[in-house]
């Protein structure tokens, strides 16, 4: 993949995994867990894809998705502190929660579509 492709990817793991985010109010987002589910899930799946689809790097991979993850979440943060300045206090902790479930579940997908790449091979 060239680093058109790779932007126009990036691009849609942020505005595909960010739309439910976005489009919620702070206290729906804090009281229903499918929206950071269905985001995990997400890029999960991208860095799944990914992985088999290019040579790229393993980590390379998962830091990106998780980059494109964290984008999406940081726009969420900004929409709702200007609703409410005192919302997300704990970001840094959501941020690090963020990365510590895409880096699990983004491994996963990761080694399972590299390990089919090269099963397929031979």
């Amino acid at each position: 993949m060239n680093w058109k492709q790779k932007t126009l990817v990036f691009i849609a793991i942020v505005i595909i995994a960010g739309i439910p985010m976005w489009l919620s109010t702070y206290t729906q987002y804090l009281n229903n867990p499918l929206f950071s589910v269905y985001a995990i899930a997400i890029t999960s799946v991208t860095a799944g894809i990914l992985a088999f689809k290019t040579k790229d790097k393993k980590r390379y991979i998962l830091l990106y998705t998780m980059g494109a993850h964290q984008v999406a979440f940081i726009i969420k943060m900004i929409i709702d502190c200007n609703a409410d300045p005192t919302n997300h206090n704990m970001a840094p902790f959501e941020m690090i929660i963020l990365i510590i479930a895409d880096a699990v579940f983004g491994s996963i997908a990761v080694v399972a579509g590299k390990g089919f790449r090269t099963g397929l091979k031979k």
